[in-house]
C-alpha cells in the first residue's frame, strides 16, 4: 500500500507508472483551534473593524509575493491591514522590503509555532495562498480553514482538495494580478463576511486512520 496526502499526489503518481492500483489517499492531520479562539478573533474584529489579509509564504516567487505584491498596488482602497509572516529562524525573510507605496497598513508578523498558531489566526480574516506551483497538500490552508478564515487561493493542486472553494473561484498559477486583486476587492467590501469552521481532519483521525489502513493491509496478508 502507498499512501499520499492527497488525490492530487496520488494521480500524478500513479500516471507517471508509480505503484499503479495500490495507492490510497490518507490526509495529513492539523492542529484544530483550541477553546477560546473564537473568542479572541470576535474581541480582535471589535476593536478594529478592517479587514485583516494574512500571508505566510515569504516573499519568494514561487510563493507567488510579486503577483500579491502587483495586486495590492492597484487596489483603489485602504481601509484594510496586511500580516506578512516572517518564518525565518533570524527575521531575515522580509529584510530589505518596504510597503509604502501600497494602500493600507502593512506589518511583518514574527514567525508563530503550533503552541501559538492560534493567536496568529485570531488576527487575520482572509488568508492568501498564492503558491505557483502544484503543490501536494495545503497545510496552512487547511489550519485556516478549521477556524473559519477565508482563503483566497490559487489552482495549486492537492491544496485545493478542500472543498470549499469553487473551481471557478481558484485564480490561475502565473503572473497577471487581475484575478487576486478582484478578490481581495470583493473581500473588502465583504467584510465582515462570516465563515463556519469548516470540518478538518486533526492528528488523532490521521493516527486512527493509518491504523485502519494499516489493519486492512494485515487482512489482506492473511488471507492470500
Amino acid at each position: 500500500l502507498v499512501t499520499y496526502p492527497s488525490q492530487f499526489a496520488k494521480n500524478l503518481c500513479e500516471k507517471s507508472g508509480f505503484a499503479s492500483g495500490r495507492g490510497v489517499v490518507w490526509e495529513n492531520g492539523v492542529r484544530l483551534p483550541e477553546k477560546g479562539f473564537l473568542k479572541a478573533q470576535r474581541e480582535r474584529r471589535e476593536q478594529d473593524p478592517r479587514v485583516v489579509f494574512g500571508f505566510v509564504g515569504g516573499p519568494s516567487q514561487i510563493k507567488g509575493w510579486p503577483v500579491i505584491r502587483a495586486a495590492f498596488a492597484g487596489v483603489s482602497r485602504a481601509d484594510f491591514r496586511v500580516l506578512l509572516v516572517d518564518g525565518s529562524v533570524d527575521g531575515s525573510w522580509w529584510q530589505g522590503h518596504d510597503f509604502f507605496d501600497l494602500p493600507g497598513e502593512w506589518e511583518v508578523h514574527s514567525r508563530y509555532s503550533q503552541d501559538d498558531m492560534d493567536a496568529f489566526f485570531a488576527k487575520i480574516d482572509v488568508l492568501l495562498f498564492m503558491s505557483q506551483w502544484k503543490e501536494t497538500f495545503g497545510l496552512v490552508i487547511r489550519e485556516a480553514l478549521a477556524r473559519g478564515i477565508q482563503v483566497i487561493q490559487t489552482d495549486s493542486g492537492g491544496s485545493t482538495e478542500h472543498g470549499l472553494i469553487a473551481q471557478d473561484q481558484l485564480i490561475p498559477i502565473g503572473p497577471d494580478p487581475a484575478p487576486l486583486r478582484q478578490q481581495i476587492s470583493q473581500a473588502i467590501e465583504a467584510h465582515p463576511a462570516q465563515q463556519a469552521p469548516q470540518k478538518i481532519a486533526d492528528f488523532a483521525s490521521q493516527a486512527a486512520e493509518l491504523e485502519r489502513l494499516m489493519f486492512q493491509v494485515l487482512l489482506e496478508q492473511e488471507t492470500t
